[in-house]
């Protein structure tokens, strides 16, 4: 029983310093931009430079085009950026967050999954006043949501981290603990929600969590047996091979999952990221 519920207290643990991390960095978005106090047009203003394009595709996608596949063609052939040219902004610019947050947008609000409340706001006497919506079927709200998720579950995935490597539940406290003290140097995402970094970040604190998983391996995926075994298996080759040798500490098929895993984060980790 204890070694199926101490999986379990890591993984709650992980997930109530998630949703705490996801609140904190919400809150100072918040008190920052005073953005539930802003009409829909001063939101989408308060992204400012490569922000606010990076917006707009998703807008562009999730919002203004009549289907997601319109959505999406209009991405991969864009004669607007670099008018007259026609670009493939989606590679250019690295949108693969913005095609997935804007497909998960539409599929949410087709099935009426998503609300919004809208009220009237009155600024003073010198300034009229403004319509403001509250909910996630508000594109912006919805986008720098699905930015916060993935930047709360950071700090779990540190966490998880800091435990794996000191086989201790205290160095994973220890560990997030050293992220938050040291939060404005370790991030920006609270000021700059749409940036490249906001994607890729968690992804690379993944990566190097398997990465490091694979290295504390018994053998490592640098054996030549094992690349041998790997491409014999991927061409459907005759050459038998013992699984269960005790020379192979770990097993073919568990080699094969930790080459799939580190091959999967790192994708996750460079898609992302602005590299040109």
């Amino acid at each position: 029983l204890f070694s199926l519920g101490y999986p379990l207290i890591l993984l709650i643990i992980a997930l109530v310093i998630s949703y705490l991390h996801f609140s904190y960095i919400y809150e100072l978005f918040e008190n920052d931009k005073r953005f539930s106090h802003l009409s829909t047009l001063e939101r989408e203003l308060s992204f400012r430079t490569e922000m606010g394009l990076y917006y707009s595709y998703f807008k562009q996608i999730a919002i203004d085009s009549t289907s997601f596949i319109q959505g999406f063609l209009s991405i991969i052939s864009d004669n607007r950026t670099e008018a007259p040219t026609t670009i493939n902004v989606l590679e250019r610019f690295n949108l693969y967050p913005e095609v997935l947050i804007s497909l998960i947008y539409r599929l949410m609000n087709s099935q009426g999954m998503l609300t919004e409340v809208c009220y009237q706001i009155d600024r003073g006497e010198t300034m009229t006043p403004v319509l403001s919506c509250e909910g996630h079927k508000e594109p912006t709200y919805f986008y720098v949501t699905s930015v916060f998720i993935l930047n709360g579950l950071l700090l779990g995935i540190l966490f998880l981290f800091g435990t794996y490597l000191s086989k201790s539940i205290l160095g994973g406290i220890i560990t997030t603990f050293a992220y938050v003290f040291n939060h404005g140097e370790a991030t920006r995402v609270m000021w700059t929600p749409p940036l490249r970094e906001s994607f890729s970040f968690p992804f690379h604190v993944l990566q190097l969590f398997v990465v490091t998983y694979v290295l504390q391996q018994q053998q490592t995926l640098t054996n030549t047996n094992a690349i041998k075994s790997f491409i014999g298996y991927i061409k459907k080759h005759d050459q038998s091979i013992d699984i269960d040798s005790p020379q192979n500490l770990i097993s073919y098929r568990h080699k094969i999952k930790l080459l799939l895993l580190l091959i999967g984060s790192t994708i996750l980790y460079m898609l992302p990221w602005q590299c040109k």
